[in-house]
């Protein structure tokens, strides 16, 4: 039991140190969060907030580059996050710059993120 601890413990240590930044994001309902990532010698915006929260569900307004998405986030693993590619290219790799923004917890009506951004 010991070493299947120990090997989580390493993973999970390994896996948050290749995040290049992260942060801690608590918002009220339609209150905006604003960022600005640097692409070479360019520099995009980000904008995201949420509008609703109903039957467990947080719906997330997200603006990148001039580009609107919208969905839905839950606090059930594998529906408690959005990844989003920084950087538009013809073929996909996995190792190419993305965001990914993580449904914590709503309280106290505002809900809690986490922001990675690998670079």
């Amino acid at each position: 039991m010991s070493k299947i601890l120990t090997l989580l413990s390493l993973i999970l240590t390994l896996s948050f140190s290749a995040w290049s930044e992260s942060e801690e994001i608590v918002l009220s309902k339609d209150e905006f969060y604003q960022k600005i990532i640097e692409d070479g010698n360019r520099e995009k915006k980000l904008f995201f907030r949420w509008t609703l929260y109903k039957n467990g569900g947080l719906v997330v307004l997200l603006n990148y580059d001039g580009f609107n998405k919208q969905f839905i986030l839950r606090k059930e693993y594998f529906k408690n996050s959005f990844r989003l590619n920084l950087y538009q290219s013809d073929n996909y790799n996995k190792n190419s710059p993305f965001l990914y923004l993580v449904f914590r917890e709503f309280k106290d009506n505002k809900a809690k993120f986490n922001l990675y951004l690998k670079k």
